[in-house]
């Protein structure tokens, strides 16, 4: 939202404050682009970030720039932020002119960015034992209005390799499991991918063909789509040629294609379909006011009660127009999954990572067109709801928690579900209590007497 001119002593100049995005999650790039109706000589803008009244940063722009990043997202909060501008001192009283625009922050990674962390990222099946990567994402800082420069390293005619249009940018680091050092810096981006107007002579070189992606291969490796490009960095391997030698061939051979291939195996699904696989809203500007002295009266409110495209007015607050995918239904402005009887299966999501997963789905059909149909499976169910929620929100809030945890979990519920399947074939009364005793037993064979039968026999060696 652009924010009204607030008049100073000497406010003869109009300051326009554009952001580039008016809502942001933490993992996206946003800046603002200003601009002046008179450029004074000699006089820089004063930018400040401030939320709750407090300044979370302030630094002076040279006029030069067009653009003016907020910098990082350190101190925000999820809410309305402003970033303020003053063209000369850093007030309202002896700036010759100031604007402001008023941004919706969301402390939490985007929809798209949560798909490329679960999806795209290698795991040690893909890249072998030498390395071991760090359970931690980071959401990488690029700057210059979200572009990338010397994709293709030293041009030696001097031309500009800059790819832009990047929108987020997720990072995952691997060190080496013999203590040398060594390591890999893998950096995911998504946005509106393309090449600077004075990088045109990139998409004229491929030094790797491929239908969808433009690859160098070099320090570092390089990969982009329209909507993709992925960075790696072969980190502590030296200068020595043989060294680098060996540092293009571990990202060319085997860390870069990985990636591609799980890229390739599984797009990035349609905003509607993220919102429904992660539950999330898009972050949507309101329409609060602050108290302090910049502004006043109704200077925040929305005009003539009109919202932007994809946003309609609710409670004088815009919010985001939510298409949601099959299966699924809106609520309190989410994309949720139809539950129209018994409650959600919480280990299960969790552990799979969706209430769209094949197994969550399986779980549940197997509940509403099965048991829920017959009494001996309703009194079941009811047995079973009570006993079930009086831990699984704890189990699987731990497993969001800890990864370890969550794929120890997989693998114990796993046969389990698979079990379970044999019950898609009770349609009556009496096969849902015949199928369903065989089933309990089965499962406590597995994991009752297996290990039962082991334990004695271990016994019986000593």
């Amino acid at each position: 939202m652009i924010g009204v001119m607030v008049p100073s002593v000497f406010a003869q100049i109009d300051v326009t404050v554009t952001p580039y995005k008016e809502s942001h999650y933490m993992d996206e790039l946003n800046w603002v682009t200003v601009e002046l109706s008179k450029v004074v000589p000699n006089t820089n803008l004063c930018i400040q970030k401030i939320q709750n009244n407090i300044i979370l940063s302030e630094n002076d722009g040279k006029i030069t720039y067009s653009k003016h990043g907020n910098g990082s997202n350190g101190g925000l909060e999820t809410g309305n932020y402003q970033v303020r501008v003053f063209y000369g001192e850093c007030n309202t009283e002896n700036s010759f002119g100031n604007g402001y625009a008023t941004i919706m922050f969301q402390k939490e990674i985007s929809p798209v960015s949560k798909f490329i962390q679960d999806n795209y990222f290698p795991e040690r099946i893909d890249v072998g034992i030498d390395y071991q990567k760090d359970e931690l994402f980071t959401y990488h800082s690029i700057g210059g209005g979200g572009c990338v420069s010397n994709i293709i390293g030293e041009d030696y005619l001097g031309r500009s390799n800059s790819v832009c249009g990047i929108d987020s940018a997720v990072k995952q680091t691997w060190s080496s499991t013999d203590n040398t050092r060594k390591g890999m810096e893998i950096i995911i981006t998504h946005g509106d991918i393309s090449v600077s107007d004075d990088s045109k002579h990139l998409l004229e070189r491929q030094p790797v063909n491929d239908d969808e992606f433009i690859c160098y291969i070099a320090e570092p490796g390089y990969c982009f789509s329209d909507d993709l490009l992925v960075k790696i960095t072969a980190l502590g391997f030296g200068s020595f040629r043989h060294e680098r030698e060996r540092a293009i061939a571990q990202v060319a051979d085997i860390w870069m294609p990985a990636i591609i291939d799980k890229i390739k195996s599984n797009p990035i699904p349609s905003q509607s379909k993220l919102s429904s696989l992660y539950s999330t809203q898009s972050p949507s500007v309101t329409a609060t006011t602050s108290d302090d002295q910049w502004s006043s009266g109704d200077s925040l409110s929305i005009k003539n009660n009109q919202c932007g495209t994809g946003t309609f007015l609710k409670n004088n607050v815009c919010v985001v127009e939510l298409t949601c995918g099959k299966g699924t239904t809106e609520k309190n402005g989410q994309c949720v999954v139809k539950e129209s009887k018994g409650g959600g299966c919480l280990i299960a999501t969790a552990t799979y990572g969706s209430e769209l997963a094949k197994e969550v789905q399986q779980l549940r059909e197997l509940r509403d067109n099965q048991l829920l149909q017959t009494a001996s499976g309703k009194q079941f169910m009811g047995t079973f709801n009570d006993i079930y929620y009086s831990f699984s929100p704890t189990i699987a809030d731990y497993e969001r928690e800890n990864p370890l945890f969550k794929e120890v979990v997989k693998i114990a519920i796993t046969p389990m579900i698979s079990t379970l399947s044999l019950m898609e074939n009770a349609n009556s009364e009496s096969e849902v209590l015949s199928i369903g005793i065989s089933v309990i037993m089965l499962n406590l064979g597995m994991y009752l007497g297996v290990p039962a039968v082991v334990i004695v026999g271990i016994r019986k060696i000593k």
